[in-house]
Protein backbone atom coordinates (compact mmCIF):
# COMPACT_ATOMS: atom_id res chain seq x y z
CA UNK A 1 0.00 0.00 0.00
CA UNK A 2 1.19 3.37 -1.13
CA UNK A 3 2.01 6.56 1.67
CA UNK A 4 -1.37 8.36 -0.01
CA UNK A 5 -3.17 5.63 0.53
CA UNK A 6 -2.77 4.41 3.89
CA UNK A 7 -2.47 8.11 5.13
CA UNK A 8 -6.32 7.91 3.54
CA UNK A 9 -6.92 4.71 5.22
CA UNK A 10 -5.44 6.24 8.41
CA UNK A 11 -7.65 9.31 7.91
CA UNK A 12 -10.79 7.41 7.47
CA UNK A 13 -10.44 4.95 10.76
CA UNK A 14 -9.70 8.00 12.65
CA UNK A 15 -12.75 10.08 11.36
CA UNK A 16 -15.20 6.87 11.86
CA UNK A 17 -13.63 6.73 15.53
CA UNK A 18 -14.61 10.04 15.50
CA UNK A 19 -17.86 9.99 14.58
CA UNK A 20 -18.48 7.03 16.55
CA UNK A 21 -17.49 8.50 19.83
CA UNK A 22 -20.09 11.63 19.11
CA UNK A 23 -22.59 9.27 18.86
CA UNK A 24 -21.50 7.13 21.74
CA UNK A 25 -21.26 10.37 23.92
CA UNK A 26 -24.89 11.32 23.32
CA UNK A 27 -25.47 8.26 25.34
CA UNK A 28 -23.48 10.21 28.28
CA UNK A 29 -24.84 13.33 27.55
CA UNK A 30 -29.00 12.47 27.85
CA UNK A 31 -28.67 10.38 31.28
CA UNK A 32 -27.42 13.90 32.58
CA UNK A 33 -29.77 15.95 30.73
CA UNK A 34 -32.60 14.09 32.03
CA UNK A 35 -31.30 14.31 35.82
CA UNK A 36 -30.74 17.77 35.17
CA UNK A 37 -34.32 18.71 33.52
CA UNK A 38 -35.98 15.94 36.40
CA UNK A 39 -34.23 18.19 39.53
CA UNK A 40 -35.01 22.11 37.78
CA UNK A 41 -38.63 21.55 36.79
CA UNK A 42 -38.81 19.79 40.67
CA UNK A 43 -37.36 22.94 41.97
CA UNK A 44 -39.72 25.21 40.14
CA UNK A 45 -42.87 23.55 41.59
CA UNK A 46 -43.56 25.29 44.49
CA UNK A 47 -44.98 22.63 47.06
CA UNK A 48 -43.90 20.01 44.94
CA UNK A 49 -41.63 17.20 47.55
CA UNK A 50 -39.44 15.33 45.46
CA UNK A 51 -39.42 12.40 48.21
CA UNK A 52 -42.39 11.75 47.69
CA UNK A 53 -44.02 12.85 44.47
CA UNK A 54 -43.47 10.65 40.76
CA UNK A 55 -41.15 12.02 38.19
CA UNK A 56 -43.63 11.61 36.17
CA UNK A 57 -46.08 14.29 38.02
CA UNK A 58 -43.46 16.70 36.07
CA UNK A 59 -44.46 15.57 32.81
CA UNK A 60 -48.39 15.44 33.43
CA UNK A 61 -51.10 17.84 30.68
CA UNK A 62 -52.28 20.76 33.46
CA UNK A 63 -48.64 20.32 35.66
CA UNK A 64 -47.14 23.81 36.15
CA UNK A 65 -43.85 22.36 34.84
CA UNK A 66 -44.72 20.82 31.50
CA UNK A 67 -43.94 23.87 29.31
CA UNK A 68 -40.94 23.79 30.72
CA UNK A 69 -39.72 20.25 30.57
CA UNK A 70 -41.49 19.34 27.08
CA UNK A 71 -38.43 20.93 24.81
CA UNK A 72 -35.14 19.32 26.64
CA UNK A 73 -36.80 15.64 27.22
CA UNK A 74 -37.44 15.98 23.43
CA UNK A 75 -33.98 16.32 23.22
CA UNK A 76 -33.20 13.54 25.60
CA UNK A 77 -35.04 11.00 23.31
CA UNK A 78 -33.07 12.20 19.87
CA UNK A 79 -29.85 11.90 22.07
CA UNK A 80 -30.99 8.66 23.13
CA UNK A 81 -31.70 7.55 19.03
CA UNK A 82 -28.47 8.73 18.60
CA UNK A 83 -26.53 6.64 21.15
CA UNK A 84 -28.49 3.70 19.93
CA UNK A 85 -27.29 4.06 16.31
CA UNK A 86 -23.88 5.12 17.61
CA UNK A 87 -24.10 1.41 19.23
CA UNK A 88 -25.23 -0.61 16.26
CA UNK A 89 -22.67 0.91 14.07
CA UNK A 90 -20.40 -0.04 16.61
CA UNK A 91 -21.62 -3.92 16.71
CA UNK A 92 -19.43 -4.67 13.84
CA UNK A 93 -19.74 -8.82 13.86
CA UNK A 94 -21.25 -8.84 17.91
CA UNK A 95 -24.73 -9.93 17.06
CA UNK A 96 -25.69 -8.71 20.55
CA UNK A 97 -24.37 -5.42 20.41
CA UNK A 98 -26.26 -4.55 16.96
CA UNK A 99 -29.48 -5.86 18.98
CA UNK A 100 -28.80 -3.34 22.08
CA UNK A 101 -28.76 -0.56 19.26
CA UNK A 102 -32.17 -1.41 17.69
CA UNK A 103 -33.24 -1.43 21.24
CA UNK A 104 -32.31 1.64 22.14
CA UNK A 105 -33.53 3.26 18.84
CA UNK A 106 -36.90 1.91 19.68
CA UNK A 107 -36.81 3.27 23.42
CA UNK A 108 -35.94 7.00 22.43
CA UNK A 109 -39.09 6.53 19.80
CA UNK A 110 -41.55 5.08 22.47
CA UNK A 111 -40.07 7.65 25.09
CA UNK A 112 -40.75 10.45 23.27
CA UNK A 113 -44.53 8.70 22.43
CA UNK A 114 -44.73 8.76 25.47
CA UNK A 115 -44.52 12.64 26.66
CA UNK A 116 -46.17 13.89 23.52
CA UNK A 117 -48.11 11.96 22.20
CA UNK A 118 -49.56 10.08 25.01
CA UNK A 119 -48.76 11.95 28.40
CA UNK A 120 -50.07 11.55 32.27
CA UNK A 121 -53.28 13.70 32.52
CA UNK A 122 -54.67 14.22 35.71
CA UNK A 123 -57.11 11.40 37.08
CA UNK A 124 -56.91 9.28 33.84
CA UNK A 125 -57.00 6.06 35.72
CA UNK A 126 -60.08 7.45 37.67
CA UNK A 127 -61.97 9.72 35.91
CA UNK A 128 -65.43 8.41 34.62
CA UNK A 129 -64.91 9.45 31.02
CA UNK A 130 -64.01 7.17 28.11
CA UNK A 131 -61.36 9.93 26.72
CA UNK A 132 -59.58 10.04 29.76
CA UNK A 133 -59.79 6.33 30.73
CA UNK A 134 -58.03 5.73 27.20
CA UNK A 135 -55.29 8.13 27.80
CA UNK A 136 -54.58 6.64 31.26
CA UNK A 137 -54.67 3.43 29.15
CA UNK A 138 -52.53 4.48 26.77
CA UNK A 139 -50.40 6.17 28.95
CA UNK A 140 -49.81 2.99 31.14
CA UNK A 141 -49.19 0.59 28.13
CA UNK A 142 -46.37 2.98 26.58
CA UNK A 143 -44.51 2.69 30.42
CA UNK A 144 -44.94 -0.75 29.88
CA UNK A 145 -43.15 -0.88 26.63
CA UNK A 146 -40.73 1.41 27.62
CA UNK A 147 -39.56 -0.46 30.81
CA UNK A 148 -39.84 -3.78 28.80
CA UNK A 149 -37.23 -1.87 25.90
CA UNK A 150 -35.02 -1.25 29.50
CA UNK A 151 -34.84 -4.58 30.60
CA UNK A 152 -33.88 -6.00 27.16
CA UNK A 153 -31.25 -3.82 26.15
CA UNK A 154 -29.54 -3.56 29.28
CA UNK A 155 -30.01 -7.80 28.84
CA UNK A 156 -28.38 -8.07 25.14
CA UNK A 157 -25.78 -4.98 26.24
CA UNK A 158 -24.57 -6.97 29.44
CA UNK A 159 -24.31 -9.90 26.43
CA UNK A 160 -21.94 -7.76 24.62
CA UNK A 161 -19.21 -6.88 27.13
CA UNK A 162 -17.03 -8.71 29.63
CA UNK A 163 -18.29 -10.51 33.04
CA UNK A 164 -17.37 -7.46 35.42
CA UNK A 165 -20.21 -6.00 33.20
CA UNK A 166 -22.81 -8.50 33.00
CA UNK A 167 -22.27 -8.51 36.89
CA UNK A 168 -23.28 -4.74 37.29
CA UNK A 169 -25.85 -5.14 34.58
CA UNK A 170 -27.44 -7.77 36.64
CA UNK A 171 -27.38 -5.99 40.05
CA UNK A 172 -28.73 -2.99 38.27
CA UNK A 173 -31.76 -5.19 36.84
CA UNK A 174 -32.55 -6.64 40.34
CA UNK A 175 -32.20 -2.83 41.93
CA UNK A 176 -34.93 -1.63 39.33
CA UNK A 177 -36.86 -4.80 39.97
CA UNK A 178 -37.20 -3.96 43.82
CA UNK A 179 -37.92 -0.58 43.32
CA UNK A 180 -40.67 -1.54 40.94
CA UNK A 181 -42.59 -3.64 43.40
CA UNK A 182 -41.90 -1.14 46.18
CA UNK A 183 -43.60 1.45 43.47
CA UNK A 184 -46.42 -1.19 42.39
CA UNK A 185 -47.13 -0.88 46.31
CA UNK A 186 -48.44 2.29 46.27
CA UNK A 187 -50.31 2.47 42.95
CA UNK A 188 -53.78 2.18 44.80
CA UNK A 189 -52.45 5.52 47.16
CA UNK A 190 -52.27 7.48 44.35
CA UNK A 191 -54.95 6.53 42.61
CA UNK A 192 -56.82 7.67 45.65
CA UNK A 193 -55.17 10.86 46.23
CA UNK A 194 -53.64 9.62 49.27
CA UNK A 195 -50.09 10.58 50.38
CA UNK A 196 -46.98 8.63 49.24
CA UNK A 197 -44.03 8.93 51.52
CA UNK A 198 -40.95 7.92 49.67
CA UNK A 199 -42.59 7.48 46.58
CA UNK A 200 -40.70 9.96 44.48
CA UNK A 201 -37.28 8.09 46.06
CA UNK A 202 -37.79 4.82 44.87
CA UNK A 203 -39.07 5.39 41.17
CA UNK A 204 -36.24 7.77 40.54
CA UNK A 205 -34.04 5.26 42.06
CA UNK A 206 -35.02 3.16 38.97
CA UNK A 207 -34.34 5.73 36.43
CA UNK A 208 -31.24 7.01 37.90
CA UNK A 209 -29.94 3.18 38.07
CA UNK A 210 -31.02 2.77 34.45
CA UNK A 211 -29.43 6.41 33.06
CA UNK A 212 -25.84 5.13 35.14
CA UNK A 213 -26.12 2.07 33.26
CA UNK A 214 -25.92 4.00 29.99
CA UNK A 215 -23.23 5.98 30.96
CA UNK A 216 -21.28 3.01 32.04
CA UNK A 217 -22.15 1.40 28.80
CA UNK A 218 -21.29 3.94 26.38
CA UNK A 219 -17.78 4.12 28.12
CA UNK A 220 -17.30 0.60 27.67
CA UNK A 221 -18.23 1.14 24.29
CA UNK A 222 -16.48 3.70 23.39
CA UNK A 223 -12.84 2.29 24.95
CA UNK A 224 -13.81 -1.35 22.44
CA UNK A 225 -14.38 1.38 19.32
CA UNK A 226 -10.96 2.84 20.81
CA UNK A 227 -8.80 -0.44 21.35
CA UNK A 228 -10.54 -1.64 17.62
CA UNK A 229 -9.35 1.76 15.76
CA UNK A 230 -6.17 1.40 17.38
CA UNK A 231 -5.47 -1.99 16.35
CA UNK A 232 -6.46 -1.38 13.14
CA UNK A 233 -4.59 1.72 12.05
CA UNK A 234 -1.31 0.36 13.50
CA UNK A 235 1.79 1.32 12.50
CA UNK A 236 1.27 2.72 9.06
CA UNK A 237 4.16 5.43 8.89
CA UNK A 238 6.73 3.29 6.87
CA UNK A 239 7.57 0.65 8.43
CA UNK A 240 4.88 -2.64 9.70
CA UNK A 241 5.02 -3.28 13.42
CA UNK A 242 6.27 -7.25 13.05
CA UNK A 243 3.05 -9.48 12.80
CA UNK A 244 1.87 -11.24 16.02
CA UNK A 245 1.87 -14.86 15.95
CA UNK A 246 -1.42 -17.25 16.59
CA UNK A 247 -0.88 -20.85 17.32
CA UNK A 248 -3.36 -23.25 17.04
CA UNK A 249 -2.82 -26.80 18.68
CA UNK A 250 -5.73 -28.96 17.25
CA UNK A 251 -6.70 -31.87 18.95
CA UNK A 252 -8.94 -33.43 16.60
CA UNK A 253 -7.26 -36.52 14.98
CA UNK A 254 -9.08 -35.43 11.92
CA UNK A 255 -7.29 -33.27 9.69
CA UNK A 256 -10.67 -32.58 7.30
CA UNK A 257 -13.03 -32.61 10.38
CA UNK A 258 -14.80 -29.57 11.75
CA UNK A 259 -12.37 -28.76 14.80
CA UNK A 260 -9.92 -28.31 11.89
CA UNK A 261 -12.77 -26.30 9.82
CA UNK A 262 -12.77 -23.98 12.40
CA UNK A 263 -9.65 -23.32 13.51
CA UNK A 264 -8.69 -22.74 10.08
CA UNK A 265 -11.42 -20.14 10.01
CA UNK A 266 -11.01 -18.61 13.13
CA UNK A 267 -6.79 -18.31 11.49
CA UNK A 268 -8.48 -16.36 8.40
CA UNK A 269 -10.46 -14.26 10.52
CA UNK A 270 -7.47 -13.18 12.63
CA UNK A 271 -4.88 -12.77 9.30
CA UNK A 272 -7.66 -10.73 7.50
CA UNK A 273 -6.78 -8.33 10.14
CA UNK A 274 -3.14 -7.71 8.20
CA UNK A 275 -0.96 -8.02 11.41
CA UNK A 276 -1.60 -11.36 12.57
CA UNK A 277 0.22 -15.05 10.95
CA UNK A 278 -1.30 -18.09 11.97
CA UNK A 279 0.16 -21.63 12.27
CA UNK A 280 -2.27 -25.07 12.88
CA UNK A 281 -0.31 -27.59 14.91
CA UNK A 282 -1.72 -30.52 14.51
CA UNK A 283 -1.08 -33.20 17.95
CA UNK A 284 -1.73 -36.29 15.87
CA UNK A 285 1.60 -35.00 13.85
CA UNK A 286 3.44 -35.73 16.96
CA UNK A 287 4.87 -38.34 19.01
CA UNK A 288 2.99 -37.32 22.75
CA UNK A 289 4.04 -39.96 25.40
CA UNK A 290 1.05 -40.76 28.56
CA UNK A 291 2.25 -39.31 31.70
CA UNK A 292 3.75 -42.27 34.02
CA UNK A 293 3.10 -39.87 37.19
CA UNK A 294 7.08 -40.28 37.99
CA UNK A 295 7.22 -36.62 39.34
CA UNK A 296 10.71 -36.06 37.88
CA UNK A 297 9.38 -33.11 36.19
CA UNK A 298 8.55 -31.42 39.53
CA UNK A 299 11.54 -32.72 41.46
CA UNK A 300 14.17 -32.25 38.94
CA UNK A 301 12.81 -30.33 35.94
CA UNK A 302 11.27 -31.28 32.96
CA UNK A 303 14.21 -32.27 31.15
CA UNK A 304 14.99 -35.12 33.18
CA UNK A 305 11.47 -36.59 31.93
CA UNK A 306 11.80 -40.01 30.81
CA UNK A 307 9.69 -39.82 28.30
CA UNK A 308 11.71 -38.96 25.25
CA UNK A 309 8.86 -37.65 22.51
CA UNK A 310 7.92 -34.40 20.78
CA UNK A 311 6.34 -32.25 23.86
CA UNK A 312 8.99 -30.06 23.77
CA UNK A 313 8.63 -29.48 19.98
CA UNK A 314 4.99 -28.41 20.62
CA UNK A 315 5.69 -26.10 23.84
CA UNK A 316 8.17 -24.34 21.69
CA UNK A 317 6.27 -23.59 19.58
CA UNK A 318 3.92 -22.28 22.39
CA UNK A 319 6.83 -20.23 23.40
CA UNK A 320 7.24 -18.83 20.11
CA UNK A 321 3.75 -17.46 19.53
CA UNK A 322 1.90 -14.33 20.79
CA UNK A 323 -1.32 -16.63 21.32
CA UNK A 324 -2.11 -19.64 21.44
CA UNK A 325 -5.73 -21.41 20.78
CA UNK A 326 -6.64 -25.05 22.20
CA UNK A 327 -9.29 -26.67 19.91
CA UNK A 328 -10.77 -29.62 21.08
CA UNK A 329 -13.83 -31.46 19.99
CA UNK A 330 -16.45 -32.65 22.53
CA UNK A 331 -14.86 -36.40 23.29
CA UNK A 332 -17.06 -38.27 25.80
CA UNK A 333 -17.71 -35.08 27.47
CA UNK A 334 -14.33 -33.69 27.68
CA UNK A 335 -11.24 -32.42 25.37
CA UNK A 336 -10.20 -35.17 22.83
CA UNK A 337 -7.34 -38.47 23.87
CA UNK A 338 -5.03 -36.29 22.11
CA UNK A 339 -5.79 -33.39 23.66
CA UNK A 340 -5.60 -34.45 27.42
CA UNK A 341 -2.40 -36.72 26.91
CA UNK A 342 -0.21 -33.43 25.96
CA UNK A 343 -2.05 -31.08 28.55
CA UNK A 344 -1.01 -33.80 31.53
CA UNK A 345 2.90 -33.17 30.02
CA UNK A 346 2.44 -29.56 30.62
CA UNK A 347 1.32 -30.38 34.64
CA UNK A 348 4.92 -28.87 36.40
CA UNK A 349 4.24 -25.91 33.82
CA UNK A 350 1.21 -25.51 36.95
CA UNK A 351 3.58 -25.13 39.19
CA UNK A 352 6.43 -22.74 37.37
CA UNK A 353 4.44 -21.08 34.77
CA UNK A 354 5.95 -19.82 31.85
CA UNK A 355 3.49 -18.20 29.07
CA UNK A 356 3.15 -14.93 30.66
CA UNK A 357 2.86 -12.07 28.34
CA UNK A 358 1.07 -14.74 25.94
CA UNK A 359 -2.55 -15.10 25.07
CA UNK A 360 -4.84 -18.24 25.15
CA UNK A 361 -8.15 -19.20 23.67
CA UNK A 362 -9.78 -21.79 22.98
CA UNK A 363 -12.52 -23.63 20.09
CA UNK A 364 -14.70 -26.31 20.93
CA UNK A 365 -16.84 -28.65 18.55
CA UNK A 366 -19.30 -30.77 19.61
CA UNK A 367 -22.86 -32.49 19.04
CA UNK A 368 -25.30 -31.99 21.80
CA UNK A 369 -23.98 -29.94 24.60
CA UNK A 370 -21.28 -29.59 27.70
CA UNK A 371 -19.50 -28.09 25.45
CA UNK A 372 -19.31 -24.51 27.93
CA UNK A 373 -17.16 -26.70 30.37
CA UNK A 374 -14.69 -27.77 28.19
CA UNK A 375 -14.52 -24.07 27.15
CA UNK A 376 -14.13 -23.11 30.41
CA UNK A 377 -11.63 -25.70 31.40
CA UNK A 378 -9.09 -25.11 28.72
CA UNK A 379 -9.22 -21.54 29.60
CA UNK A 380 -8.88 -22.20 33.43
CA UNK A 381 -5.88 -24.54 32.54
CA UNK A 382 -4.62 -21.93 30.23
CA UNK A 383 -4.95 -19.05 33.62
CA UNK A 384 -2.80 -21.60 35.77
CA UNK A 385 0.04 -21.88 32.87
CA UNK A 386 0.51 -18.08 32.91
CA UNK A 387 -1.43 -16.80 29.75
CA UNK A 388 -4.15 -14.07 29.31
CA UNK A 389 -7.59 -15.86 28.19
CA UNK A 390 -9.77 -15.06 26.10
CA UNK A 391 -13.39 -15.93 26.04
CA UNK A 392 -13.22 -18.85 23.15
CA UNK A 393 -15.84 -20.24 21.36
CA UNK A 394 -18.12 -23.51 21.43
CA UNK A 395 -19.83 -25.08 17.91
CA UNK A 396 -22.31 -27.14 17.67
CA UNK A 397 -22.37 -29.18 15.00
CA UNK A 398 -23.24 -32.96 13.23
CA UNK A 399 -21.77 -34.22 10.31
CA UNK A 400 -21.94 -33.17 7.59
CA UNK A 401 -22.42 -29.62 8.99
CA UNK A 402 -25.63 -28.18 7.58
CA UNK A 403 -25.88 -24.39 6.17
CA UNK A 404 -27.75 -23.46 9.51
CA UNK A 405 -24.37 -24.17 11.49
CA UNK A 406 -21.87 -23.29 9.04
CA UNK A 407 -23.29 -19.87 9.16
CA UNK A 408 -23.63 -19.77 12.82
CA UNK A 409 -19.67 -21.19 13.40
CA UNK A 410 -18.82 -18.16 10.70
CA UNK A 411 -20.37 -15.58 13.19
CA UNK A 412 -19.32 -17.03 16.95
CA UNK A 413 -15.68 -17.38 14.52
CA UNK A 414 -16.02 -13.67 13.81
CA UNK A 415 -16.68 -12.82 17.55
CA UNK A 416 -14.20 -14.18 19.01
CA UNK A 417 -11.19 -13.44 16.64
CA UNK A 418 -12.09 -9.85 17.28
CA UNK A 419 -12.08 -10.58 20.87
CA UNK A 420 -8.10 -12.37 20.55
CA UNK A 421 -7.45 -9.65 18.18
CA UNK A 422 -8.15 -7.07 20.71
CA UNK A 423 -6.38 -8.67 22.99
CA UNK A 424 -3.17 -8.80 21.14
CA UNK A 425 -3.23 -5.28 20.61
CA UNK A 426 -3.11 -4.80 24.50
CA UNK A 427 0.03 -4.47 26.57
CA UNK A 428 1.34 -7.85 26.85
CA UNK A 429 2.00 -7.99 30.92
CA UNK A 430 -1.59 -6.04 32.30
CA UNK A 431 -2.32 -5.19 35.87
CA UNK A 432 -3.04 -8.67 37.62
CA UNK A 433 -6.49 -9.25 38.56
CA UNK A 434 -7.10 -9.51 42.41
CA UNK A 435 -7.40 -13.09 41.96
CA UNK A 436 -4.43 -13.72 39.95
CA UNK A 437 -2.59 -11.65 42.35
CA UNK A 438 -3.72 -13.27 45.55
CA UNK A 439 -3.02 -17.13 43.94
CA UNK A 440 0.84 -16.25 43.12
CA UNK A 441 1.52 -14.45 46.63
CA UNK A 442 -0.02 -17.76 48.36
CA UNK A 443 2.19 -20.08 46.38
CA UNK A 444 5.01 -18.37 46.05
CA UNK A 445 4.73 -18.16 50.20
CA UNK A 446 4.12 -22.02 50.31
CA UNK A 447 7.20 -22.67 47.83
CA UNK A 448 9.36 -20.14 50.38
CA UNK A 449 7.82 -21.81 53.49
CA UNK A 450 7.49 -25.70 52.80
CA UNK A 451 9.58 -26.73 49.40
CA UNK A 452 13.14 -27.96 50.03
CA UNK A 453 15.55 -25.69 49.03
CA UNK A 454 17.04 -28.21 46.49
CA UNK A 455 13.85 -28.77 44.78
CA UNK A 456 13.07 -27.32 41.50
CA UNK A 457 10.05 -25.29 42.07
CA UNK A 458 12.25 -22.83 44.97
CA UNK A 459 14.61 -22.60 42.24
CA UNK A 460 12.86 -21.46 39.59
CA UNK A 461 11.01 -19.00 41.58
CA UNK A 462 14.66 -17.61 43.13
CA UNK A 463 16.38 -17.60 39.63
CA UNK A 464 13.38 -15.10 38.45
CA UNK A 465 13.13 -12.80 41.62
CA UNK A 466 9.63 -13.93 42.32
CA UNK A 467 10.55 -14.67 46.06
CA UNK A 468 10.26 -11.48 46.78
CA UNK A 469 8.96 -9.66 43.72
CA UNK A 470 5.09 -8.33 43.47
CA UNK A 471 3.80 -10.49 40.94
CA UNK A 472 5.13 -12.90 38.20
CA UNK A 473 6.64 -9.88 36.57
CA UNK A 474 7.04 -6.15 36.77
CA UNK A 475 3.66 -4.24 37.48
CA UNK A 476 2.07 -1.26 39.33
CA UNK A 477 -0.03 -2.18 42.29
CA UNK A 478 -2.52 -0.20 43.97
CA UNK A 479 -2.46 0.45 47.55
CA UNK A 480 -5.64 -1.77 48.24
CA UNK A 481 -4.09 -4.88 45.84
CA UNK A 482 -0.53 -4.13 47.58
CA UNK A 483 -2.01 -4.71 51.05
CA UNK A 484 -4.40 -7.40 49.49
CA UNK A 485 -0.91 -9.10 48.36
CA UNK A 486 0.73 -8.94 51.87
CA UNK A 487 -2.65 -10.45 53.45
CA UNK A 488 -2.08 -13.14 50.94
CA UNK A 489 1.50 -13.52 52.06
CA UNK A 490 0.33 -13.46 55.55
CA UNK A 491 -2.76 -16.34 55.39
CA UNK A 492 -0.77 -18.42 53.54
CA UNK A 493 2.07 -18.46 56.59
CA UNK A 494 -0.08 -19.03 59.19
CA UNK A 495 -2.67 -20.93 58.00
CA UNK A 496 -2.45 -25.28 57.68
CA UNK A 497 -2.64 -25.63 54.12
CA UNK A 498 0.95 -26.21 53.55
CA UNK A 499 1.45 -28.28 56.75
CA UNK A 500 1.47 -32.00 54.83
CA UNK A 501 4.63 -30.74 53.37
CA UNK A 502 6.39 -29.17 56.54
CA UNK A 503 5.70 -32.37 58.06
CA UNK A 504 7.47 -34.52 56.02
CA UNK A 505 10.44 -36.13 57.31
CA UNK A 506 14.14 -35.72 56.18
CA UNK A 507 14.53 -36.97 52.95
CA UNK A 508 11.09 -37.55 52.81
CA UNK A 509 9.40 -35.96 49.13
CA UNK A 510 7.68 -32.90 49.41
CA UNK A 511 3.93 -33.28 49.00
CA UNK A 512 4.67 -29.71 47.18
CA UNK A 513 5.47 -30.18 43.02
CA UNK A 514 4.22 -33.67 43.73
CA UNK A 515 1.48 -35.70 41.73
CA UNK A 516 -1.27 -37.63 42.90
CA UNK A 517 -0.45 -41.42 42.39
Amino acid sequence: MDGHSDARTQQGLESRAGLLNGLLACGIVSSLLYVATDLLAAARWEGYRIVDRMASDLFAVGSPTRSFIVRPMTVYNLLAIAFGVGVWLSAREKRSLRVTGVLLIAYGVASWMGLVLFPLRPDSSTSAGGEMALSGILHAAITGVLVLLMFLFIGFGAAALGKGFRLYSVATILLVLVGGVLSFAQVQRVAEGLPTPWLGVVERMNIYAALLWVVVFAVMVMRANREYASAAIGDREGSARPKKKVTILLGSPHRGGATHAASRKLLDNLESYGDVQGEIVALSDYDIGVCRGCQACFDHGEERCPLKDDRDVVIQKMMDADAVVFASPNYAWQVSGLMKVFLDRLAFAFHRPQFHGRTASSIVVQGMFRGRKIREYLEFLAGGLGFKTVRGSVIRTLAPMSEKALKRMDSALAEQAERLHVQLMRPAYPVPSLLGLMMFRMARTGIKTSAPKDKRDYAYYRDRGWLESDYYYPTHLSPVKRSLGAFSDWLAAHTPMFEVAQAGGEGEPSSVGTLPR
